[in-house]
């Protein structure tokens, strides 16, 4: 589920799952693990079949898909079959490169990381996203306001419903390796209602600029290059705080191809992105 290559052809389950079981040495043989993974197959299915409904419920990336054909056989989520619509075959070149950005966003520094989530923040349509002073930020990263006029369908010249449909977004930043948990999640949280409400041990002055009222709509995002314990997405789910972990930062960068010289990512450009959003 972590190292599948993105762009691989079907290859039928037994085959994967033999392969696995001898790359492991679970078997002295080839021939063990075969007969092996035959006796395993189906359950090995069905686990995928979870793993990959789960992940697509959330928005999650996956690395593979089932083959639409025969569902006995796995593909790269990223292979483009022949059916594919031309569309469809430029959102999957696109997200192909999503290892290459997750290799980017795990070398560059914490303060980089913010700067990267304030360019996603302007991704997803923020006016002018703000990042916070590197110190005394008042357990907030990166905020700005999501503009909805215009993005109803239908733009209402004389005004209309859109514009009194504004979101704000709080973002926190972890660039981080490992595994996040549970008390970063409450940190955060806590962070945000105070800023919710007004509450501010600077007076405001980390967060000038961001003029939330209390029933206004308000997101919560919390990005991180690493992952998410099982506790912790429990918790994220529970309360409605949008995750991004670092496959998904790097799936978002990848699908709007940020920082690509022409059909390609380049490390450079990439650079070149944060450096713009570092202010």
């Amino acid at each position: 589920m972590s190292s599948f290559d993105l762009r691989s052809e079907p290859v039928e389950a037994s085959t994967l799952l033999a392969q696995i079981a001898t790359d492991e040495g679970w078997f002295s043989s080839v021939e063990q693990a075969e007969i092996s993974a035959e006796r395993w197959v189906v359950a090995f299915l069905r686990r995928l079949r979870v793993e990959y409904n789960e992940r697509v419920t959330k928005s999650r990336p996956t690395r593979f898909a089932f083959n639409s054909s025969d569902d006995r056989f796995l593909q790269g989520s990223c292979f483009s079959g022949p059916g594919d619509a031309d569309e469809i075959r430029s959102a999957k070149t696109r997200r192909a490169d999503l290892d290459l950005y997750l290799e980017a966003l795990l070398s560059i520094d914490p303060r980089e990381f913010e700067a990267v989530c304030r360019g996603i923040l302007a991704l997803i349509g923020c006016q002018n996203p703000r990042l916070t002073p590197r110190s005394n930020d008042q357990g907030i990263d990166v905020f700005g306001e999501i503009i909805m006029q215009g993005r109803l369908g239908q733009i209402y010249h004389l005004g209309g419903p859109d514009r009194l449909l504004n979101s704000w977004v709080l973002g926190q930043a972890k660039q981080y390796a490992g595994v996040v948990s549970t008390p970063d999640l409450r940190e955060f949280i806590g962070s945000a209602e105070l800023s919710k409400y007004g509450i501010f041990a600077d007076g405001g002055k980390a967060l000038s600029g961001f003029t939330a009222k209390p029933y206004d709509p308000l997101f919560l995002f919390f990005l991180t290059t690493g992952s998410l314990s099982k506790d912790a997405w429990l918790l994220a789910s529970s309360t409605g705080i949008r995750v991004f972990d670092g496959e998904l930062v790097a799936a978002l960068l990848a699908d709007n191809s940020v920082a690509c010289d022409g059909p390609d990512f380049s490390r450079t450009t990439f650079l070149a992105w944060i450096a713009s959003h570092n202010r």
